[in-house]
C-alpha cells in the first residue's frame, strides 16, 4: 500500500512538470536564470487607492512568461499612477509542491514577460478585479486546473474580456502562442525581460466605446423619480394631508365651542355654590 502511495505522489510530480502551469519561481525544473529573475520580485499584492479608479479609463493587460515552466498574470494601468500594480497567483510560499497546496496571489508588477496583450476598461471595473483577487487569494493551488494561467482567464471572463486561447488545461507557454497568433499583442524584445511600458494607443484594444453608449441610453435606476409617478404620489399625499387637515379643524371646531359652556356651567356652579 505504501509503494502504491509513493508511486502515485511521484506521478503527479511529473505530470506537474510536463504540464508546466505552474510559476517559474516555484518549480525546481526552472531555469536558474528565470528564478532569479522573477523571485525577488514576489510579496504580498498592493492595491492602489481608490481615487486611482474611481473615474476615467484604465488598462489592463494579461502577461505570458515562457521562460522555464512559465507563469501568466495580469497588470492595470491607471491614469494618475506612474506604473501598474501586478498580480499574479502562485502556489503558498511555505508548500512543499506546488501540484496541489494552498495559493497565494502576489505583487507581480516586475516579473519577466515574453508576451502580453492589452485592453481599456472603464477603471470602475476595477473593483471586479479586486473581488477576484481576494476571492483567489489563500484558495487552493493546483498545478492542472487551478493555475496561475487560470487565474487571469477567470478575471478576463469576469470583466466580459475573450483574450486568447489559455490552453486545455491552462498553459502559460499556450497563453503566449495564441497572443502572437492574434496578432494584436507585443513581444517584449527587450534583453532584460523585466522592462516594461505603458501601452501606446496603438497597442490598447479599446473596449470602452460600447460600454460608454450603453451607459448612456440605458435608463437611470437609482435616484430616479418619475415626473408622473411624482404627481401620483404628490396627489395622493394632498388628499390625505386635506383629510387630516379636515379632520382636525373639526375637532378644534367643537372643542372651541364645547370649552366656553363647559367653563361658563362652572363659573356658575362656583357662584352658586359661594
Amino acid at each position: 500500500m505504501e509503494k502504491k502511495t509513493l508511486f502515485f505522489s511521484v506521478l503527479i510530480l511529473f505530470c506537474g512538470v510536463v504540464f508546466a502551469g505552474g510559476d517559474s519561481s516555484s518549480s525546481s525544473s526552472s531555469s536558474s536564470s528565470s528564478s532569479s529573475s522573477s523571485s525577488g520580485t514576489r510579496g504580498r499584492y498592493r492595491l492602489p487607492p481608490k481615487s486611482a479608479y474611481a473615474s476615467g479609463t484604465c488598462i489592463i493587460c494579461f502577461y505570458a512568461d515562457t521562460e522555464g515552466v512559465g507563469h501568466g498574470f495580469i497588470k492595470v494601468w491607471f491614469p494618475s499612477e506612474r506604473g501598474p500594480s501586478g498580480y499574479g497567483f502562485y502556489p503558498g510560499r511555505n508548500s512543499w509542491t506546488p501540484t496541489i497546496c494552498g495559493g497565494d496571489v502576489e505583487n507581480d508588477r516586475m516579473h519577466i514577460w515574453n508576451w502580453r496583450i492589452c485592453y481599456n476598461i472603464s477603471c470602475s471595473k476595477f473593483q471586479t478585479v479586486i473581488d477576484k483577487i481576494k476571492e483567489w487569494d489563500d484558495s487552493t493551488y493546483m498545478l492542472v486546473g487551478q493555475n496561475c494561467v487560470s487565474f487571469i482567464q477567470d478575471v478576463a471572463d469576469a470583466l466580459e474580456i475573450d483574450i486568447p486561447d489559455t490552453g486545455d488545461p491552462d498553459r502559460p507557454s499556450r497563453f503566449a502562442e495564441a497572443i502572437e497568433e492574434s496578432g494584436q499583442g507585443q513581444e517584449n524584445t527587450n534583453e532584460d525581460k523585466s522592462r516594461d511600458w505603458r501601452p501606446g494607443s496603438d497597442e490598447v484594444i479599446d473596449l470602452t466605446e460600447g460600454e460608454e453608449e450603453q451607459t448612456s441610453a440605458a435608463p437611470r435606476t437609482e435616484n430616479y423619480c418619475d415626473p408622473n409617478q411624482y404627481v401620483v404620489v404628490l396627489n395622493d399625499g394632498l388628499l390625505l394631508n386635506s383629510l387630516l387637515l379636515f379632520t382636525s379643524s373639526a375637532i378644534m371646531l367643537s372643542t372651541k365651542y364645547k370649552l366656553p359652556s363647559e367653563y361658563n356651567t362652572k363659573s356658575s356652579t362656583s357662584k352658586l355654590e359661594m
